[in-house]
C-alpha cells in the first residue's frame, strides 16, 4: 500500500489507520497542513490542523483529535461548551477551552444579530498582525479578504476573518477568541485557510464521484448558498474596536456574572470541556454557516 501522501495538484489525502499527513498547504505554500482520518467507538474521526511548520501543524492536529475522540464519548452538555486539548498544563489548556466556548457564543449571537461588528483600524495592533501574517502566508489564487471584530457583553473580543472569489462566492469564515486582539486576528486567519482547504477538498471529492457523507454534502450546500451579497449586512461594523489590554477569559466571565463547569475527558485528562448553562443557544439551535463541523 502507498503511503498517505497529501498532493498539491489534485488536493487528495490518502490517509487510513489514522495515519497522520503532514504536507505544505496546497493553496498557501509557506503554511503546513497535518490531516487523518480514522476509526474511533464506531465513527470516523477527522482532525486538521495549520501551522508554521510541520511540527506545528502536527501539534494543532494531535490536540483536535484527542478533543473529538474525546467528544465522542462524552454525554452532551447544558448550553454551550468549549474543548481543548494539549500537554502544556490545565491552566493553559482551561484558558483555550474557555476562549472556544466564548467564541462560539459570540459567533452565535453574531449571526442572530446579538454581537457588535467592529471594524479594525489600520494601524490596530490585530489589523497590523492580520496584514503582515497575509503577507507571510500568501495564497497561490488571491480572494477577497477581511477582517471584523465581535463583541458580546464584555467578554474577550473574537475575531472572524472572511474570504471569497472574485464573483462573491465560495464564502468562507474563520473565528478565534484568545486574550490577546493580535493572537485572535493570526488564529482567525489559521481557520479561515482550514476552511478554505476543507471545501475545496470536499468539492473536488465530489467532483471525482466520491460518495459523501451527509455532513459532507450539508457542508457543501450551505457553502453553494451562501455569498458575500447575502451575509454583507452581518459584516457591515456598527462603530470601530476599541484595543482593550488581554484579559483572561476566566476572570472576563467572572465579572460577566456567567457560571461555568469544567470536567475532564474519563480516557484522556489532558483534554478539558466547560460548559455554561447561561450561555444557552437560540431555541432550535441554528448551526452557524461557517463552521464545517459543529465540534463537540
Amino acid at each position: 500500500m502507498p503511503s498517505p501522501n497529501l498532493r498539491d495538484e489534485n488536493l487528495e489525502i490518502r490517509a487510513s489507520a489514522g495515519a497522520v499527513v503532514v504536507s505544505t498547504m496546497p493553496d498557501v505554500p509557506t503554511l503546513f497542513l497535518a490531516a487523518s482520518a480514522s476509526n474511533w467507538s464506531g465513527g470516523v474521526v477527522s482532525a486538521t490542523g495549520v501551522g508554521r511548520t510541520a511540527r506545528d501543524a502536527r501539534r494543532r492536529h494531535d490536540a483536535e483529535r484527542r478533543e473529538r475522540r474525546a467528544a465522542v464519548v462524552m454525554p452532551a452538555p447544558a448550553g454551550l461548551s468549549g474543548m481543548a486539548a494539549g500537554d502544556d498544563g490545565p491552566d493553559a489548556v482551561l484558558r483555550r477551552a474557555l476562549c472556544e466556548m466564548i467564541e462560539r457564543w459570540t459567533c452565535l449571537g453574531w449571526w442572530h444579530g446579538a454581537s457588535d461588528v467592529r471594524a479594525l483600524a489600520p494601524g490596530a495592533q490585530a489589523a497590523r498582525a492580520f496584514f503582515d501574517a497575509r503577507a507571510a502566508w500568501p495564497r497561490r489564487r488571491e480572494r477577497k479578504t477581511g477582517l471584523v471584530q465581535l463583541g458580546a457583553g464584555g467578554l474577550p473580543p473574537v475575531l472572524v476573518a472572511w474570504s471569497c472569489d472574485g464573483a462573491g462566492r465560495s464564502i468562507c469564515f474563520g473565528a478565534a477568541c484568545r486574550p490577546n486582539a493580535s493572537d485572535a486576528a493570526l488564529g482567525a486567519l489559521r481557520e479561515l485557510y482550514q476552511m478554505e482547504f476543507g471545501l475545496a477538498l470536499e468539492r473536488h471529492r465530489a467532483t471525482r464521484g466520491v460518495t459523501l457523507s451527509p455532513a459532507s454534502q450539508a457542508v457543501l450546500s450551505r457553502a453553494h448558498g451562501l455569498t458575500l451579497d447575502g451575509v454583507q449586512a452581518r459584516l457591515l461594523p456598527q462603530g470601530k474596536a476599541t484595543e482593550a489590554p488581554a484579559e483572561d477569559p476566566a476572570h472576563a466571565l467572572r465579572r460577566a456574572g456567567l457560571r461555568w463547569s469544567i470536567e475532564s475527558a474519563p480516557a484522556d485528562p489532558g483534554v478539558l470541556r466547560v460548559s455554561s448553562p447561561d450561555l444557552m443557544p437560540p431555541s432550535g439551535h441554528v448551526r452557524w454557516p461557517f463552521y464545517i463541523s459543529a465540534g463537540p
